[in-house]
């Protein structure tokens, strides 16, 4: 049996005009605005994630797509059923 989850904190932000504050979240559930990426369920970590990213957007700067692989792994491998998602809007 493992340990109870301590709830971990997160700051997500709606986006320009809460583009992203949907009927989900206010049924308390959060997704992220990569729809292009697709399922990350196979990929195996940050620099196969950077990949995808890399191939869905190379028209961003080198800088944007690391960011965005970054949160996408962060928001896929870290935050749990159970935490708390503070949602910055606009």
């Amino acid at each position: 049996m493992s340990a109870p989850h301590e709830p971990t904190a997160w700051a997500l932000r709606a986006g320009a005009g809460d583009a992203f504050f949907t009927a989900e979240m206010r049924r308390g559930l959060v997704g992220l605005g990569w729809r292009r990426i697709g399922d990350l369920g196979e990929v195996s970590g940050e620099k196969e994630i950077r990949a995808v990213v890399d191939r869905v957007y190379p028209d961003q700067s080198p800088r944007t797509r690391k960011a965005t692989a970054v949160q996408l792994r962060a928001f896929r491998d870290l935050v749990r059923p159970g935490d708390v998602i503070a949602l910055h809007r606009e």
